[in-house]
């Protein structure tokens, strides 16, 4: 079954690594409940391992991948990828 939601994971560094999975888990227990279709989970770099991977901590290609992705789910440090998404999203979707 093909999703109809494509959301990007954004772990980041602190918390993020432990908090972002459980919130992944806890959406995909609920669309399941609901009997809905699965989110296809896209992973993104962010933080110290976007660095070592990309030699930035929130590459190009991520806010790129989040501008055309429905939501996305993110370790709270990822605030200001959350603001620039939304300025690059249409009126409608911000």
């Amino acid at each position: 079954m093909s999703s109809p939601y494509t959301l990007g994971v954004l772990h980041g560094d602190g918390i993020g690594p432990e908090i972002v999975p459980a919130a992944v888990r806890v959406i995909d227990d609920a669309m399941r409940i609901l009997s809905r279709p699965p989110i296809d989970w896209v992973e993104l770099p962010m933080g110290a391992s976007a660095i070592a991977s990309h030699g930035a901590a929130l590459p190009e290609g991520t806010l790129d991948t989040l501008a055309v992705m429905d939501a996305m789910s993110a370790d709270e440090g990822a605030d200001g990828v959350g603001h620039r998404h939304r300025d690059r999203a249409p009126d409608h979707q911000a």
